[in-house]
């Protein structure tokens, strides 16, 4: 059943004061296997998404995302490790 009343929207805010959330821009390198000329080789770009999840780690180095976070807030599952080099952006989650 979901809570429509304002009680999760509070604990929501109360775990963003401890835990951040964010969309993060990412760029994924992506390979291609068909034959192709190397001019149009050239032309191959790398794919760009965004992801929405619990940031469980960050340095310059690496990030982890988390998709899932358990109600005891301290387990996370469904995690992206995203090398540095490949976000692109970070925006945090506010309510």
């Amino acid at each position: 059943m979901v809570n429509t009343n304002n009680q999760g929207q509070e604990e929501l805010k109360t775990l963003l004061t401890t835990h951040r959330a964010a969309f993060v821009h990412w760029v994924d390198p992506t390979s291609y296997s068909p034959w192709q000329s190397i001019a149009d080789a050239r032309e191959l770009e790398c794919m760009a998404q965004w992801s929405l999840g619990w940031i469980t780690y960050d340095s310059p180095g690496k990030m982890v995302l988390a998709l899932t976070l358990a109600h005891d807030h301290l387990h996370v599952a469904d995690k992206i490790v995203l090398p540095g080099g490949c976000i692109k952006q970070i925006i945090n989650v506010k309510i």
